[in-house]
């Protein structure tokens, strides 16, 4: 319901999955890549204890697996006015809000979102310096 509601009010909602072909149209048409592709990445929606106990966790994983269940928990109640918008009963939207919070509080499925990632490096110039490793990106994105 919610996509159709997304979808309704912006028709250009979808546009992230033609990232992929449109990086390789930009190939086709000239722009040269050092390297491009992608990757899907399978996040966790909150931390199940019982996988916790069964094998060392990285702490990072942990936070974003739990930060990634707050912000799908908060979701439905930021979808409501929306919802409403297009034409669905207040009572049914309230009951799918509690359920939607419901389940990811209890937590009694293992939930996971699966984000696309694509990436494409323009090649450099011939002449052009090398960055200074120390300068470019961030350490959290190191691993």
């Amino acid at each position: 319901m919610a996509y159709e509601a997304i979808s309704a009010r912006n028709p250009n909602a979808n546009a992230y999955l033609q990232t992929a072909r449109w990086l390789k149209e930009m190939e086709e048409a000239g722009c040269q890549w050092e390297e491009r592709g992608e990757k899907a990445v399978w996040v966790p929606l909150g931390t199940w204890p019982e996988e916790l106990n069964k094998e060392p966790v990285n702490k990072r994983e942990q936070v974003a697996a739990e930060l990634m269940r707050e912000d799908f928990y908060r979701m439905g109640a930021t979808l409501r006015p929306l919802l409403l918008m297009s034409g669905h009963f207040e009572e049914t939207v309230d009951r799918w809000i509690r359920m939607q919070e419901a389940e990811l509080r209890d937590l009694k499925a293992k939930m996971y979102v699966k984000w696309i990632c694509n990436w494409a490096v323009k090649k450099k110039p011939s002449g052009s310096p090398e960055p200074d490793a120390r300068k470019s990106g961030s350490p959290a994105m190191e691993q």
